[in-house]
């Protein structure tokens, strides 16, 4: 079973969609837990003023100090906004647009994001090369004759 915690920053409608990844969440079989022993950790940011953008980011960044092992999602206005910034932070594993919040779009996303890699298979060896033989010498060209010089042009009339 997963383990799960949503910190939630700002406004109602951050609170009203953070309520909602957790119904979702619970009705999945996940348990809540406080973030330093959750599997996933949503992060619901805001980015009303500069300060609030700071907070996101001390948070996310304490989390990934006292949780290794957490996969950290980011979503909210601030993630939004700066989405490669925070991707940028450290076990951020996702960052999750407004734009796809809705529990349906969020868990797919989310599925995206957290799906192990596929297993690379090995490479084959590569066989030896067989040593290349030694090129002929190539024969010396014979000189070009120079070209004959062309016949002027005469001028075309005027009004043609």
């Amino acid at each position: 079973m997963i383990k799960y915690s949503v910190v939630t920053f700002g406004c109602r409608v951050n609170q009203a969609d953070s309520l909602a990844l957790e119904a979702e969440l619970a009705s999945r079989g996940a348990e809540a837990v406080p973030s330093d022993r959750a599997d996933l950790v949503i992060v619901n940011t805001c980015s009303v003023t500069a300060s609030a953008d700071q907070g996101a980011r001390q948070t996310i960044r304490r989390i990934a100090r006292e949780n290794p092992s957490a996969r950290i999602v980011a979503t909210g206005c601030y993630a939004t906004r700066c989405s490669s910034e925070v991707a940028a932070l450290p076990g951020v594993a996702a960052v999750i647009n407004n734009n796809d919040k809705s529990p349906l779009q969020f868990f797919a996303k989310l599925s995206e994001a957290l799906a192990p890699a596929a297993p690379v298979a090995p490479v084959a060896p590569v066989a030896p090369v067989a040593p290349v033989a030694p090129v002929a010498p190539v024969a010396p060209v014979a000189p070009v004759a120079p070209v004959a010089p062309v016949a002027p042009v005469a001028p075309v009339a005027p009004g043609y």
